[in-house]
């Protein structure tokens, strides 16, 4: 996950000077492995973000749906 290492890396300074980091946590839902239509695309997406935040957030999860 190159890119998510390069987010992890960077700083990001607000106008007021503050400095922060940015994580991500993600979901993914294959087509039609996952799902036939939006909404139970949809519903595997959220289900493997969800997975991703109990793991302990800034990770990207693809679905177990099948």
């Amino acid at each position: 996950m190159q890119k998510l290492d390069t987010l992890r890396r960077l700083e990001v300074t607000t106008s007021n000077q503050e400095i922060f980091s940015v994580t991500i946590s993600g979901g993914v839902a294959e087509f039609p492995k996952y799902g036939h239509n939006v909404q139970t695309l949809y519903r595997a997406a959220d289900a493997a973000l969800y997975q991703s935040k109990a793991a302990g957030h800034d990770q990207i999860f693809l679905s177990a749906r099948n």
